[in-house]
């Protein structure tokens, strides 16, 4: 779906300057070592997805119509935690079938609590829940489809990867063509 139209509404941490810096240190030390079979995030667009209220992989003509329903419930929910200050210490890569990802096992609470509510909400409507066992963002996207080498797998996973972030903010996006390579911020 790279660089696709799409229609997606999520919630996202978005970054300050300094740590989107350190995000791109790291994503570069990987892509060094995956070679060319891994297309990265651009710096500017990483985030960290707290919760997906219609997905862009959802395929559906009613999204708008279902948006315009949830909308001032989702805003009431992220207007709880938005304001408050989010600091993420990632600690480990991981190469997922779809992407290759900066991760923790620690949820920050303001996140945590903000995905219960939004589960919550969800649930109240008839959505599917959303799990979460991890907080992560995507340094970069399979280039083209297949397996990579086991030897690769393992020396990227092995690469250093602790780092500190500060999100600067948690805004409600309107994401148009994926993979948030264009959005609206809406709240």
């Amino acid at each position: 779906m790279w660089g696709q139209p799409c229609l997606a509404y999520n919630i996202q941490a978005l970054f300050d300057e300094e740590s989107l810096a350190r995000l791109a240190d790291v994503q570069d030390r990987v892509r060094r070592r995956c070679g060319g079979i891994m297309r990265p995030t651009p710096p500017h667009t990483m985030h960290v997805s707290v919760f997906s209220i219609i997905p862009a992989r959802w395929v559906s003509n009613d999204k708008e119509a279902i948006w315009k329903r949830l909308e001032p419930l989702v805003r009431q929910e992220l207007s709880v935690e938005a304001a408050n200050a989010v600091s993420i210490r990632f600690l480990e890569i991981r190469i997922a079938p779809s992407a290759l990802i900066l991760s923790t096992p620690h949820q920050p609470g303001p996140i945590h609590r903000l995905r219960d509510r939004l589960n919550a909400l969800a649930a109240s409507v008839d959505f599917p829940t959303q799990t979460f066992d991890r907080t992560h963002l995507t340094l970069a996207r399979p280039d083209r489809d297949g397996t990579m080498d086991p030897a690769v797998v393992a020396e990227v996973e092995a690469t250093p990867a602790v780092v500190d972030v500060q999100v600067r903010a948690i805004r409600l996006i309107r994401e148009t063509v994926y993979p948030s390579l264009e959005i609206d911020v809406l709240a």
